[in-house]
């Protein structure tokens, strides 16, 4: 009875040992473990997020099982998030700090800038941001086209109070002003280019003229960036890794986005004519350093301020608490 029971004991002992070497390999191998785990991404119907395509179908993630969907409506979207349906979902920067201190999350990758691919449809009579006092202004609330107006119309003196809101969808926005029932409307693409060309309607302005004021972004929960380190720097790696092939062959990147995306490559091609997807060096200059922020901190803040003056938001997170540099820095 005795020999059984130190037999016993033993083999207790043999397994105590061999689990805690497996635990202790996985946490100094970035989260291996964890390596048969699907990564799952929640995007938006825009080529900026294509090139995720792209990493994925040219193995450019390497072993990690990346499952991209997409949901163009934002409460569902974040809502799979929250729950934890997916470890990263798609934000626009502007629009994640109305909802970063309670989404869970904090962004680790920068896809691409709006370059021209949002801005302000007007009656020809208006000829500059001032000129919208006292205008009805159609625009989609909370959302980049949001921010940026009220950002122009800070920055020209003036505030919300200066014009008359009608929030509405970007599309809804664009057709408003088309039917001549507002004075101005913000949208993006390819809303923008349908409002800016109808009969009495011109484009004022553009994020051409603003650049890196809105961007989109990856954010990945909390938890994960936690406990799955090593996953986060493959999917990283793979996007950059995208870049490249979609530099050398824009031709078959675009066919991919297209076929994903589930619009014509026409339309890719002219979507990607309005933004810049972000590279390496974009990335570390939007996030900075360990030592020294980059250009993310400031957007946050602006933005947080504005959502807060708006009354979209009570409780404002600090820009410097909402990003993870760690991977950015990593990349090779």
């Amino acid at each position: 009875m005795k020999f059984c029971f130190k037999r016993s004991a033993l083999i207790l002992l043999l397994i105590t040992l061999i689990l805690f070497s497996v635990i202790l390999f996985a946490e100094n191998n970035g989260g291996v473990a964890n390596a048969g785990e699907p990564f799952r991404v929640v995007i938006v119907t825009w080529p900026g997020f294509g090139p995720l395509f792209v990493a994925k179908e040219k193995g450019f993630f390497e072993d990690l099982k990346v499952e991209i969907t997409i949901m163009d409506e934002t409460t569902g979207r974040r809502a799979a998030f929250t729950g934890k349906k997916a470890e990263a979902i798609a934000e626009t920067l502007d629009s994640f700090a109305s909802v970063a201190s309670t989404l869970g999350g904090k962004a680790v990758l920068k896809t691409d800038d709006s370059a021209g691919g949002d801005g302000i449809v007007v009656k020809k009579n208006i000829q500059k941001i001032t000129d919208l006092k006292g205008k009805t202004v159609a625009f989609p609330q909370g959302l980049p086209s949001h921010f940026f107006l009220i950002y122009l119309l800070n920055k020209n003196g003036l505030s919300a109070k200066d014009i008359k809101p009608q929030y509405m969808e970007p599309d809804k926005a664009a057709a408003a002003f088309m039917a001549g029932k507002v004075d101005a409307c913000v949208t993006w693409e390819p809303f923008l280019t349908q409002a800016g060309t109808s009969p009495g309607g011109k484009i004022l302005m553009t994020t051409d003229d603003s650049q890196g004021l809105i961007f989109d972004i990856i954010v990945v929960r909390k938890d994960v960036i936690k406990n799955r380190p090593g996953d986060i720097q493959k999917f990283v790696n793979g996007w950059f890794k995208a870049l490249e092939f979609c530099k050398k062959n824009p031709g078959e990147a675009n066919k991919i986005m297209s076929d994903n995306l589930k619009i014509s490559v026409e339309d890719v091609e002219a979507m990607l004519g309005g933004i810049k997807l972000a590279d390496l060096v974009s990335n570390k200059a939007c996030f900075g350093t360990f030592q020294k922020a980059g250009n993310f901190v400031e957007v946050f803040d602006s933005a947080g301020e504005i959502w807060q003056l708006e009354g979209l938001i009570k409780k404002i997170l600090p820009g410097k608490e909402a990003y993870d540099t760690q991977f950015i820095q990593s990349v090779k």
